[in-house]
């Protein structure tokens, strides 16, 4: 059964907010990430907008102090069906199955409206969707516990260290597990 982590960079923190890139890793439990199994995609922001999403005015004055990933989140937009459908046969490629996301209402919902709009349907089944916070406090995962490697708020490299730090709770519990033997 295949995990997939998924993460989304936007010009919003609301549902209808517009989306500028998509990052997704397929990943293990044991050992997190596979970095050949990847896949990252720009969104043209205008076509979103035109189809009525937003943008809101905090989110973009935060995207001031983060200019290596707003530059990586803007340089060669796609449009927007176009990466969808790019993601939606990825996604299958890999056989797919868990889809985890860094809270379970804004990445998973934000991607399937925005499918919705195109009139399509988004890979995941929604009762398949998973949460990292939820694995980070069960398992008492310290926001420090991996370093970040690559762009913080590039919605690939956060992906893959979301995937890294879901995998190092997974093996605190195998490890607790194996302690009361």
């Amino acid at each position: 059964m295949t995990h997939v982590m998924l993460d989304l960079e936007t010009l919003g923190t609301k549902p209808g907010s517009i989306i500028l890139s998509i990052g997704a890793c397929v990943f293990t439990m044991q050992s997190g990430p596979d970095e050949t199994k990847t896949f990252y995609g720009v969104l043209d922001t205008k076509e979103q907008e035109s189809l009525g999403l937003t943008k809101d005015a905090k989110t973009i004055r935060w995207w001031g102090d983060h200019k290596a990933a707003w530059n990586e989140a803007t340089a060669r937009a796609a449009p927007v069906k176009r990466e969808l459908l790019r993601f939606h046969k990825w996604w299958h490629q890999h056989k797919a199955v868990w889809m985890w996301c860094q809270g379970a209402n804004f990445d998973g919902p934000l991607l399937q409206n925005l499918y919705a709009k195109f009139n399509l349907k988004e890979p995941w089944i929604y009762y398949n969707t998973r949460d990292t916070r939820t694995v980070y406090h069960m398992c008492k995962v310290p926001k420090n516990a991996i370093k970040q490697q690559g762009t913080s708020h590039n919605a690939l490299d956060d992906a893959m260290h979301q995937a890294r730090m879901v995998a190092f709770g997974a093996r605190k519990i195998r490890l607790s597990k194996g302690s009361e033997k």
